[in-house]
């Protein structure tokens, strides 16, 4: 098409539409891309609002981040591997790694706030939960397991750093740890006792919280059920932005 066509031009050439033409402008695209598809069952417990608590967590996913010690796969992933060490210095900026840190516990924040959301995550299978840990997971839960993921997989890490699948790891982190070997035979190995702590007291250190107990649990889900309920219904309700 030629750039100095008129308008009348321009729209006689227009190509047809794939499917139909579903939203009249960005804020339409933005409220659907920005849907509820799930909530966290724990919702808002544990989630930190001091700064301090806020920090904690942040200085855990830079350790996270550049650990090169007992990775997963720096031979299955050598070239990703070695951006972290010194040869390459191509992630050594620390300023960076604490910038991306705090994207990583800011997005954690919001997904145990607001949900899951985008209709990739309902519509992709690469988001379809398989660790039922995933939707059950508090958030320091959540957050102690993306940094395992992030210190183990140089793979994952790097691609993190690139901002390029940061919110799925955030969504699914057990699930993506139970696809590498080195991890189910790891989580094989734990007596009961050592999955207890692994699960319900390693993720809560230093964070000024406990796991829920059952009762508060049974509460939780079923705030996160109304939530969800009101998502749904929020969704189904015409718009109010037009």
């Amino acid at each position: 098409m030629d750039l100095l066509s008129s308008t009348t031009e321009a729209e006689q050439n227009a190509p047809t539409s794939f499917g139909g033409d579903y939203f009249p402008d960005l804020r339409y695209v933005n409220a659907y891309l920005e849907e509820v598809v799930w909530i966290p069952a724990m919702g808002r417990w544990g989630v930190p609002s001091a700064a301090a608590l806020i920090r904690v967590h942040v200085r855990k996913m830079s350790w996270a981040l550049r650990n090169i010690l007992n990775t997963w796969d720096e031979h299955d992933a050598a070239l990703d591997f070695i951006k972290f060490t010194p040869a390459s210095g191509e992630w050594m900026s620390a300023k960076y790694i604490e910038a991306v840190a705090h994207e990583v516990v800011a997005t954690t924040i919001r997904v145990h706030l607001i949900g899951v959301q985008g209709p990739a995550a309902s519509i992709s299978l690469d988001y379809q939960p398989q660790a039922i840990e995933d939707m059950e997971f508090t958030f320091p839960q959540r957050l102690h397991f993306v940094g395992f993921l992030l210190e183990k997989s140089k793979r994952i890490a790097n691609q993190v750093l690139l901002r390029e699948t940061l919110y799925r790891y955030i969504v699914l982190p057990m699930t993506t740890l139970r696809s590498f070997a080195r991890f189910r035979e790891l989580e094989g190995m734990l007596t009961e006792e050592q999955k207890y702590h692994w699960l319900y007291v390693n993720p809560y250190k230093n964070t000024g919280c406990s796991h829920p107990t059952l009762e508060e649990q049974d509460q939780l889900r079923t705030i996160s059920d109304a939530h969800w309920r009101q998502a749904k219904a929020d969704r189904q309700r015409p718009s109010s932005l037009g």
